[in-house]
């Protein structure tokens, strides 16, 4: 018994030891203007910076299939931070087909932004807490969807080149008819295409990348 014991809290140690170094070796992610790591001072695009990205083809999938062309705003909480944050502004579907016609966002997410380990300008868009209304569905009845929690790939370059992509983000459904569970894509190799970065602050000639900071 007593050698379990330590060897219980020998193991409680070495978890609790490698999360201490997860922890201490996170780094701070900044949207920079080169693809650079660390990003230069003078090239951290900096706090509230407005971004728009727009995909031509988002496909929602469950029991209801839709498609639409999606428009997102979006605003840079901070220049940098541990994750860096951005909020949405307005997320517009438009032109919807398929299962319901008419979809809106009731409830706007945020972002947690961090470098891709790989690097490369590369960086990881964690979408949190989005609500949208689908309505027209079949002609007639209205249905809830909601994102907890998904996971972008971002690739960065300049404007109408940097993107993100969307891979079987995992949504739930409320309503009658609708199903309850479903994935959502924008050309992360199963349906739709990418959301392509096209201005930052009104402007479309700029560059994008996300850099890992110290």
């Amino acid at each position: 018994m007593k050698f379990i014991k330590v060897c219980g809290l020998a193991v409680f140690a070495a978890m609790a030891l490698t999360a201490w170094l997860g922890v201490g070796s996170a780094s701070a992610a900044t949207m920079c203007k080169v693809n650079q790591t660390p990003c230069p001072e003078a090239s951290r695009w900096p706090s509230g910076t407005k971004f728009v990205a727009e995909s031509t083809e988002v496909v929602i999938g469950g029991s209801l299939s839709v498609q639409c062309k999606v428009k997102v705003e979006f605003t840079l909480d901070a220049t940098s931070g541990n994750p860096l944050t951005a909020t949405a502004n307005a997320i517009l579907w438009i032109s919807c087909k398929g299962g319901c016609v008419k979809v809106e966002t009731t409830k706007l997410p945020a972002w947690r932004i961090a470098a891709a380990i790989a690097g490369g300008g590369r960086g990881i868009f964690t979408l949190l807490a989005m609500n949208v209304k689908l309505g027209s569905c079949l002609g007639f009845f209205t249905c809830t969807m909601s994102v907890a929690e998904g996971k972008q790939e971002f690739t960065g370059g300049s404007g109408g080149s940097a993107a993100f992509t969307q891979n079987n983000i995992p949504v739930t459904f409320s309503g009658f008819g609708c199903g309850t569970e479903g994935v959502m894509n924008a050309g992360g190799g199963s349906g739709g295409t990418p959301f392509i970065m096209t201005t930052a602050n009104g402007s479309s000639s700029f560059s994008v990348f996300v850099s890992q900071e110290p």
